[in-house]
């Protein structure tokens, strides 16, 4: 038998539970990230309404095209963008900050706080035109939207240059309701992002320890507990003989010395095991007994066969009577060949019904089984002469018995099975006697 191949329970019972974690693992971490995720998303929208709020209530928006025509000219101009880079520096994870107007033809920059003019910046000068071309998402394909008035509430977006952006945008109106321009923020979530990233990988760095030190005990109490048991059990009954007792004493030896205790539905196979195999040695010891006591109760009634007109086999520990050869000595007539009856009350009421009183007592003394144990330690068979009245008519009888087995073959000197059987002795009793009366008469 191969031990620990990939189909032993020691393999696939702990690889079974490591790859339910893994698959739990696997859907789990997922949704961990995506929580994560939408938390930081969560949080950078509130940040964004906030922002582009106060940008929005920093702007006129009926003086939008005069900014776009003198911009820095202008001292309320110049103030809303010192007023727009103070309010940036206290978000710093606000990447880009500006105001545009979307028409058809692109972008028009109303502010850019990262324009040339500001320590070389990336943006764009007031009054330049961000070009259709140019356009990036999530304008590019929201134009119509935002010239319409509407914000965009949140885009998100892995970008080559800046990482990872969220744009936010809200609408800035004229007094009469009439779009403006577009107040614009872009917050970089590179480090939320990947502190998110970072913990969701240690998470499962932690997780895949836990699992293969879980795997590593699992394949020892497996071992242990399960798969050992069990090669035990396996090894011992390939052990096993039935040929002679012997070997069946020896099966019940090595099986008891297992001494399976684990607890649980492998301890109950070993006990059910154990039941099945002093259960399946009682029955074969009780087989070769009873083997032995047809083989003997066959000669017994072979030997008795000529000298006997009925034979009863007797099993004095269950005080059974079984008729082998039927006729009507006892008091039942309806007793046939085969028939099991009690032997004690039977031959009781064949004593008080047909032996006469004369003998009645000694005949009942012969057939009691303390008496046949005794008798039939000392001698091989005995025998009891009587004179029956049988309607009237007087006749001699004489009953004998034998153990089944002889003194020698009794391992426990106990006498437990005899043969009885009746026989007519009358005509060899009365001419007996007749030679007697013949013999005093002279």
């Amino acid at each position: 038998m191969k031990k620990h191949s990939l189909k032993s329970l020691s393999i696939r019972l702990p690889l079974l539970f490591v790859t339910s974690m893994l698959v739990i693992m696997g859907v789990m971490i997922p949704l961990v990230y995506q929580r994560f995720y939408s938390r930081m998303i969560n949080q950078y929208t509130r940040m964004a309404q906030g922002v582009t709020q106060l940008m929005v209530n920093a702007v006129d928006g009926d003086k939008v095209d005069e900014y776009m025509e003198k911009n820095f000219a202008l001292p309320e101009y110049v103030d809303t963008v010192n007023y727009l880079y103070t309010l940036r520096d206290n978000y710093p994870d606000i990447l880009y900050m500006y105001f545009y107007r979307f028409e058809k033809d692109g972008g028009h920059v109303v502010i850019d706080l990262d324009a040339d003019w500001w320590k070389d910046g990336e943006g764009y000068d007031p009054g330049y035109v961000w070009s259709l071309d140019e356009m990036e998402e999530p304008y590019k394909s929201h134009l119509e939207d935002v010239m319409a008035g509407k914000q965009i509430a949140g885009y998100s977006e892995q970008t080559k240059n800046d990482g990872y952006l969220f744009t936010y945008t809200r609408p800035v109106f004229r007094s009469d309701g009439s779009y403006a321009c577009t107040a614009c923020v872009d917050f970089s979530m590179d480090v939320l992002s990947g502190m998110d990233i970072a913990f969701t990988l240690r998470l499962s760095l932690i997780l895949i320890g836990i699992g293969i030190i879980v795997l590593i005990l699992d394949f020892y109490i497996v071992r242990k507990r399960i798969t050992k048991p069990i090669n035990e059990l396996s090894q011992c009954a390939g052990k096993f003989a039935y040929d002679t007792e012997e070997d069946r004493k020896n099966n019940l030896q090595l099986l008891d010395a297992l001494n399976i205790n684990t607890g649980d539905e492998i301890e109950d196979v070993y006990h059910v095991l154990q039941s099945v195999t002093h259960d399946s040695f009682n029955a074969s010891a009780d087989l070769s007994q009873a083997m032995t006591d047809i083989k003997n109760r066959d000669g017994m009634i072979t030997a008795m066969a000529a000298d006997y007109r009925s034979i009863y086999f007797v099993d004095l520990d269950r005080d059974e009577c079984t008729c082998v050869r039927a006729a009507a000595e006892l008091s039942d007539e309806n007793i046939w060949e085969g028939k099991t009856f009690s032997f004690r009350d039977e031959f009781r009421k064949y004593a008080e019904n047909y032996v006469s009183e004369a003998y009645r007592k000694g005949f009942l003394n012969f057939v009691d089984p303390s008496n046949i144990r005794e008798g039939l330690s000392k001698e091989e068979m005995l025998s009891y002469r009587y004179l029956t009245d049988k309607d009237g008519v007087e006749q001699y009888e004489m009953v004998r018995i034998a153990g089944v087995r002889t003194i020698a073959e009794r391992d426990d000197q106990i006498v437990h099975g005899i043969g009885i059987g009746f026989s007519d002795v009358d005509r060899q009793m009365r001419r007996k006697w007749n030679r007697t009366v013949l013999f005093l008469k002279h």
